[in-house]
């Protein structure tokens, strides 16, 4: 595991997130000299590397999440099913959406459970 800290098709280099415990630190006396914009850095093959996108890009638009701030959704499973309400907050973290009912509580509910309603209260 590592982010990427640059790109020179087809090869990207990987800065690790973790070094053996043997491996020489940055700053240390070596006869390895680091290469690259970082100073130790891993090459990969662009088609070797799995990339996991962050959270906020598995819930776009473009993986069928078209739901946005301000939009009006009515939750169709779970706890509170049947409720219509206004996203007022996204979390990406745990996906779900808080909403505001109209009758002004507040739920948060699973993204999962969401349809967009065109429906106004």
């Amino acid at each position: 595991m590592g982010k990427i800290i640059w790109i020179e098709s087809p090869m990207l280099w990987i800065e690790p997130s973790m070094l053996p415990c043997n491996f020489p630190q940055q700053g240390e006396a070596t006869n390895i000299k680091p290469e690259g914009p970082g100073s130790w850095c891993i090459h990969i093959h662009k088609d070797e590397a799995v990339i996991e996108p962050p959270p906020t890009l598995k819930f776009s638009s473009e993986c069928g999440y078209d739901v946005t701030l301000g939009d009006v959704v009515q939750v169709v499973r779970g706890e509170y099913c049947g409720r219509t309400g206004t996203v007022i907050n996204v979390l990406f973290q745990n996906a779900s959406m808080d909403i505001r009912c109209g009758d002004f509580t507040t739920v948060c509910s699973c993204i999962f459970f969401l349809l967009r309603s065109d429906k106004c209260f």
